[in-house]
């Protein structure tokens, strides 16, 4: 036993140093693993943030053109948009002289003053639009001078009064006069020029002008978007209605790109507030206009209405004619007994069956004429006929 213990005692030291020295070559060889990965690591690490600042004044280099690029592209873009705008407006521009503030003042008169005491002042527009060796004719909005004391034009730093010569209710024009030999010496106004809606069609683009925000001299512009006829009293308008949105205190125009006069503001249409600018063709009111200058106003019955087809006369079992569809509040047509509903079938016998033929016979009267008006009012489930006289007013 002895024997065989002192055997095995040398091989076992030799077991346990050989493995042990096994252990310390591979901590050393992880040892220097471990060492030239973390110098790798560190290493990249250190590049990494000396690379940083490279790269920051790299982007930044980069950015700051594109910054550049997306400034100058909208400046670029705001001033091809302001061009544009300017060559839109440069119809306005081209006779905004013969646009002129009215001012209106109303007040109360006494008798024992000179003038009358001033309670308050209003402004709006008017357009020139005819001269002659005596006056100067200006059309402005009826509604803006009612009760009006005094109406001056103010022309340059200068104020001259004016008087109202004709009015159209209907169409709410009032034509105002103005002494050629009251302006001031070397003082011209220009007179603007009528235009035409016959090639007119939707996506044009109009100016609206005068005073259509509240503010004279205020303007703007858009496209038309549809045009249709009306009904009207005594006749039909040619109505142009805009993108554009409407002030329903504002008066104005239209005009096209040429600056010609093509519009006239309207307020309402039938019993409806105007939402988007719309105006009257003035080829529908030129003829009121010239009558007006010339001292010759229309005549004035006051109906309006639509045409009843012979299909829709047989199939319903009403007589052919123009069947009323408004009468006029204050009309001659309403004080004489007219009412809507009735047919008319003709003025002295000269057959009306719609707005047209009633426009154009009505031109051919004159104020406080007497006009036979033919008609065929329904009684009892029955259409009988009936004769009205009526004496014609003033537009």
């Amino acid at each position: 036993m002895d024997h065989k213990g002192r055997e095995e005692i040398p091989y076992i030291n030799e077991t346990i140093i050989r493995e042990h020295r096994r252990r310390q070559k591979r901590s050393l060889i992880s040892l220097v693993v471990s060492a030239i990965l973390f110098g790798c690591v560190s290493g990249c690490c250190f590049l990494l943030i000396l690379r940083l600042p490279a790269a920051e004044a790299e982007k930044t280099q980069t950015e700051e053109p594109t910054v550049r690029e997306e400034e100058t592209e909208s400046a670029e873009r705001e001033t091809q948009e302001r061009e544009r705008t300017d060559s839109i407006l440069d119809g306005y521009e081209a006779v905004k002289d013969s646009f002129v503030r009215i001012r209106t003042v109303y007040g109360s008169g006494d008798w024992l003053i000179a003038e009358p005491s001033v309670d308050s002042v209003a402004e709006t527009f008017g357009v020139v639009v005819a001269v002659d060796e005596d006056w100067y004719y200006i059309l402005t909005s009826a509604d803006t001078i009612d009760s009006a004391e005094t109406i001056y034009v103010s022309i340059g730093t200068d104020e001259i009064e004016a008087e109202e010569a004709f009015r159209d209710q209907v169409e709410n024009i009032s034509l105002l006069v103005v002494g050629t030999d009251e302006l001031p010496d070397g003082t011209a106004l220009p007179v603007i020029d009528m235009g035409s809606t016959e090639e007119l069609k939707a996506g044009d683009t109009v100016i609206a002008a005068g005073s259509p925000y509240s503010h004279f001299g205020s303007v703007n512009y858009g496209h038309l978007v549809y045009r249709y006829q009306q009904e009207t009293y005594d006749g039909s308008l040619l109505l142009l209605c805009t993108d554009m949105p409407a002030d329903p205190l504002g008066d104005g125009v239209l005009l096209n790109q040429e600056g010609e006069l093509i519009g006239w503001m309207l307020k309402r249409t039938g019993s409806q507030e105007v939402h988007m600018i719309t105006a009257a063709a003035m080829d529908d009111i030129n003829g009121i206009i010239d009558r007006m200058i010339a001292g010759e106003p229309f005549a004035f019955l006051g109906i309006g209405g639509e045409q009843i087809s012979a299909e829709a006369a047989e199939e319903f079992e009403i007589p052919k004619g123009m069947y009323l569809t408004m009468v006029a509040d204050d009309s001659p047509a309403k004080a004489s007994g007219i009412q809507p509903g009735d047919i008319v079938l003709s003025l002295d016998g000269t057959a009306v069956e719609n707005s047209s033929q009633l426009w154009q016979y009505l031109q051919s009267c004159e104020i406080g004429d007497n006009v036979t008006v033919q008609l065929m009012r329904m009684v009892q489930d029955t259409y009988e006929p009936m004769e009205i006289e009526v004496m014609l007013g003033e537009r």
